[in-house]
């Protein structure tokens, strides 16, 4: 366990920002961008295949430090509608997009390269998890 920001500061200890990716299935992508220099903005977009190969797409708003520095978390919402599945842009039709918060994000993170993250309902249960490295590309 490492720490992720300084004593006393709620500013990461460390730059977060990048790609993370599922190592066993490389199939999930949580983009993290953070400003560890100035505050403790952080933002995240998590995109990955659910079980029936639907492609699924959150983002990751709010995010604060939990305590013992090593845990961010923020509100999660879920992306629907519009072609939102489709690797294409062009093929979103915003007028049909809708958003809703799902409940809660948790990243646990185990090193600079290594984190784990949760999706928690709003009853503190968990909707699904994934393991997850700082992708090199």
């Amino acid at each position: 366990v490492i720490m992720t920001r300084g004593a006393g500061s709620d500013q990461a200890h460390f730059d977060v920002t990048g790609k993370w990716i599922n190592p066993a299935t490389r199939e999930t992508g949580l983009a993290l961008v953070a400003d560890s220099a100035r505050s403790a903005a952080v933002i995240g977009t998590w995109d990955f295949f659910d079980h029936e190969g639907v492609s699924r797409r959150y983002s990751i708003e709010g995010v604060h430090w939990n305590e013992p520095d090593v845990e961010a978390e923020g509100a999660i919402f879920e992306t629907t509608g519009g072609g939102a599945s489709t690797p294409s842009a062009e093929l979103i039709n915003l007028s049909q997009v809708s958003s809703s918060q799902l409940g809660m994000a948790r990243i646990t993170f185990n090193g600079r390269d290594c984190a784990r993250i949760f999706a928690l309902g709003f009853g503190g249960n968990v909707l699904f998890t994934s393991n997850l490295v700082r992708s090199t590309f």
